[in-house]
């Protein structure tokens, strides 16, 4: 059976929360009016994530969870996540849920109005519920700022909100060339986007924050120039001729 939909849930130490996650999940497919697949991908966890949701999606053959060792990065799970998709679109979202699945019929609505990519944002008209730390959100400013320097402004504001839909042939494109495994690879990801042309909508969306963010700010700042000029190196010659021809 072809499928419409496919759902990436990268998941790093998620035990606590992982059923809210697969139940929310469950509750969605059972609402869509297409077929959906869900990969939950465990990213090298050191608690019982993997067991855990390959428990509660036992029986479930439009369900799989996807494991290995050891940890890589939210960019590495996402990556192994949408190249194991089929389906006609590809979300990947974050386990926290932060963004509600009610987000995805805009999404899919800007989808289906000719663009290729759809980036959740918390900016310019999101309905934000809960908002991250002040110091996070200081952080957030002056990442933008070094990431515009640095890779060129994409069009996109906030390129790291945890909900992102693409085409299938697009998304599947995309990250058969991305390469960053850890914080930097939503910038990645949007640069590539946008030297081969796809198409990439910003839309507002619901969000709030979920205490137990596994994103280290110290740490991410001291990968941030460095993974930005290499992004800029490593993707600089991409043209729309390279896209793919299935995309």
């Amino acid at each position: 059976m072809s499928i419409t939909l496919s759902i990436v849930v990268p998941a790093y130490n998620e035990s606590a929360r992982i059923r809210l996650t697969i139940d929310g999940l469950r509750a969605f497919a059972a609402s869509y009016d297409a077929s959906c697949e869900l990969i939950v991908v465990d990213d090298g966890s050191r608690d019982d994530t993997a067991a855990r949701a390959a428990s509660l999606l036992a029986g479930l053959p439009w369900a799989r969870v996807i494991s290995y060792q050891p940890n890589r990065g939210k960019g590495f799970a996402v990556r192994r996540g949408v190249a194991a998709t089929t389906g006609e679109y590809v979300l990947f979202t974050d386990a926290d849920l932060s963004t509600p699945m009610t987000e995805l019929p805009r999404a899919l609505a800007l989808l289906r109005n000719g663009n290729d990519i759809v980036v959740g944002s918390r900016a310019g008209g999101a309905t934000v519920i809960r908002h991250q730390p002040l110091f996070r959100r200081i952080a957030a400013c002056l990442f933008n700022l070094i990431r515009d320097s640095l890779v060129g402004n994409t069009g996109v504001i906030d390129s790291q909100c945890g909900f992102k839909l693409f085409r299938g042939p697009t998304g599947r494109d995309i990250f058969r060339r991305q390469r960053v495994d850890r914080f930097m690879f939503d910038s990645e990801t949007l640069f590539i986007a946008s030297r081969l042309g796809y198409r990439v909508a910003e839309m507002p969306v619901t969000w709030a924050d979920v205490p137990g963010s596994k994103v280290r700010v110290v740490r991410g700042a001291l990968e941030l120039v460095p993974e930005l000029l290499s992004i800029r190196l490593r993707h600089g010659h991409l043209s729309p001729r390279d896209r793919a021809t299935t995309a």
